[in-house]
């Protein structure tokens, strides 16, 4: 069970994003720059390169190869086109590559920015953990607190961008309670966590038998639910998306919140939905860890006999 709610994180030192058709795999970090901006000489840094709109894929593939080819390391790139697999299959050196990022002139430049692309069919593991991004960012434990939230909201994705600008840079960043469509046997239906454990339900209600519930990616329901998942996946071995959620319950709740620029400590009570998730997988792969655990017994009486 969790508490869902919309989480506002002040100074936020992080931006994420999620698109339908990255290229390559893996991790990526290194200083965001313009392809236009790349140097041709190797200056013993690593580049994410931010490649805009109008930008034909066949000479940005053509640019970063001859940056590579004079010593330029290039370790991921941004686009804003959906050209991410296009300029993947023409690089030499192969990279991670996130595109669809529609406002990319809004990313800013000469920062320390990672880029992680998951296999198909999996999930990113780094950026979607504070301690993976303490670990790549340089983060201090209070800094590390702070992202805590953007991280889980990108438990489940197979793919993300996490840039770091200076303290104060960004205002505020929030993170959305979000939405869960039920897949049922009847309709598939879609309900925002703002509504109301009641309406929550009654969607649920209207899907019929519950087949699965996916919370809609990049926010707190979705880090939720995926985060279940990706728990689960770890524990039996199973593919991520092979879990499915078998029943969910709604009930609203308050939830007590630090009150910004207040005496120390000081708190304000704010509505929240608390979830509770039932969760499918198969019990094959629990049978085997208590069979496991069964010959372990066995083994151990064994030995106390001799």
């Amino acid at each position: 069970m969790d508490v869902i709610s919309e989480t506002v994180i002040t100074e936020s030192s992080m931006i994420g994003h999620n698109p339908d058709t990255p290229g390559g795999t893996g991790l990526g970090i290194g200083t965001t720059v313009q392809l236009d901006e790349l140097p041709d000489t190797c200056d013993g840094q690593d580049y994410i390169v931010v490649i805009p709109e109008g930008t034909d894929y066949e000479w940005a593939a053509y640019r970063m190869n001859r940056a590579c080819g004079q010593g330029c390391s290039i370790t991921g790139a941004i686009v804003q086109k959906d050209d991410g697999v296009l300029i993947y299959n023409r690089l030499q050196r192969k990279i991670p590559i996130v595109d669809e990022v529609a406002y990319i002139e809004k990313i800013p430049l000469g920062k320390r920015a990672a880029v992680e692309v998951a296999l198909p069919g999996h999930v990113i593991r780094t950026l979607s953990n504070p301690y993976g991004l303490a670990t790549v960012f340089g983060l201090t434990p209070e800094e590390t607190k702070r992202i805590a939230p953007i991280a889980r909201a990108l438990v489940g994705n197979r793919s993300a961008v996490v840039i770091r600008t200076p303290q104060g840079e960004v205002i505020e960043r929030k993170v959305e309670a979000g939405r869960i469509t039920f897949h049922g046997q009847r309709n598939k239906v879609e309900v925002s966590i703002n509504d109301g454990a009641d309406i929550i339900m009654q969607g649920m209600e209207r899907a019929g038998q519950l087949l699965d519930a996916v919370g809609e990616a990049g926010t707190n329901v979705g880090g939720m639910l995926n985060g279940l998942r990706q728990n689960l996946a770890d524990a039996t071995g199973q593919p991520f998306d092979a879990i499915t959620i078998g029943d969910l319950l709604a009930v609203d709740a308050m939830i007590p919140v630090s009150v910004s620029g207040a005496i120390a400590g000081e708190l304000s009570m704010e509505s929240g939905v608390a979830i509770a998730s039932m969760v499918k997988t198969e019990r094959v792969p629990v049978q085997k860890v208590a069979q496991a655990a069964v010959k372990a017994f066995e083994k151990m009486a064994t030995q106390v006999k001799a």
